[in-house]
């Protein structure tokens, strides 16, 4: 699964950094990845500084990043569009709805 990897390239890209294979964080705004000991090294980073939406930089998990993304961010060519529906046809989708909420779309629940 993509969530398993922390950071592309799996390694801090500060330059001044030794700590070779400590956990690393991808800071969206920044589009790079740190190790615990490199975040707070960079300016950007440190105490009181906010991005430009007024948020501090965030710690993310690359992975799980990514898979965000996909689903948030889908392909922008139809063709491919079309192949993730086509490869999504045998998934099984689920949901509990009540009777009020199905009367609402115009639909009946029938007995189970």
């Amino acid at each position: 699964m993509r969530g398993d990897l922390v950071v592309k390239g799996r390694s801090c890209e500060d330059d001044r950094c030794k700590k070779g294979g400590s956990k690393v964080w991808f800071c969206v705004d920044c589009d790079s990845g740190f190790c615990e000991h490199c975040w707070d090294l960079q300016a950007q980073h440190k105490l009181g500084k906010v991005a430009r939406d007024g948020y501090k930089h965030e710690k993310a998990h690359y992975g799980m990043l990514k898979v965000y993304q996909d689903i948030l961010q889908p392909p922008a060519t139809p063709g491919k569009l079309r192949q993730l529906h086509d490869d999504d046809t045998d998934t099984l989708w689920f949901g509990e709805f009540s009777h009020q909420t199905m009367a609402a779309f115009g639909h009946s629940l029938g007995q189970v």
